[in-house]
């Protein structure tokens, strides 16, 4: 069975511009997680933020903290300085700052929300990985505790910045087949996915005219 929920990067950054609203100043208390249920809770003291990420599952709910097998420690007063998301990425890390810590605590809690290899990681001052909830091996990375923390390569899509020009909008599907723009869209430029694909396009899906590809322009800009 699949999960229905699907991260893009355009949710995943709002994701974290609402995670940081709400949490930036909170203090935790360690991460703890579950490896066999894929459950991660970041303990905020009496409540905490919990991932279920089971790939029939998905959801991030804020209730009370629950007992996990393994704890990662975070060090001493410890607080949520800031939530990011990289442009364009499925990958969101809560930055965190004590007043003091030890050789080992968590610096960083990163979850990471591609496809169906959703993970989070603790890593600490030195981009070592001291908490890992599903350890495995992923295109050369090693999400084990004790290796370095290497982020996934990143999307290298067009239009982080700003939106691509018209006349770029242009060039990259005014010869495409119409069934084949949703595809090229997708893996050219940056905020779009299969969630946004088909609304985006609309009638440049179906038909090569410019009035539709004029309006599909519009529409991403």
């Amino acid at each position: 069975m699949s999960n229905e929920i699907r991260y893009d990067s355009l949710l995943v950054q709002y994701l974290a511009v609402e995670l940081s609203e709400r949490l930036t100043g909170r203090g935790v208390e360690g991460l703890r997680l579950d490896p066999d249920r894929r459950m991660a809770a970041l303990d905020l003291g009496d409540e905490a933020l919990l991932w279920r990420l089971h790939p029939t599952e998905g959801w991030v709910t804020v209730g009370v903290a629950p007992e996990l097998p393994e704890s990662i420690p975070v060090g001493k007063r410890c607080r949520i300085a800031a939530v990011v998301a990289p442009p364009d990425e499925r990958l969101l890390s809560f930055e965190l700052e004590a007043a003091r810590r030890r050789p080992g605590q968590a610096r960083r809690v990163i979850v990471e929300l591609m496809g169906n290899q959703w993970n989070v990681l603790a890593v600490d001052d030195e981009g070592r990985i001291v908490g890992v909830l599903w350890r495995r091996s992923a295109g050369g990375r090693e999400l084990r505790p004790g290796r370095p923390y290497a982020a996934p390569p990143a999307s290298g899509r067009a239009g982080i910045a700003e939106p691509v020009s018209e006349a770029t909008w242009y060039a990259l599907l005014a010869d495409v087949p119409p069934a084949e723009r949703e595809r090229r869209v997708i893996g050219a430029l940056a905020s779009t996915s299969p969630i946004n694909a088909a609304a985006i396009l609309g009638e440049a899906a179906q038909e090569m005219g410019s009035p539709a590809l004029s309006a599909a322009y519009a529409r991403y800009h």
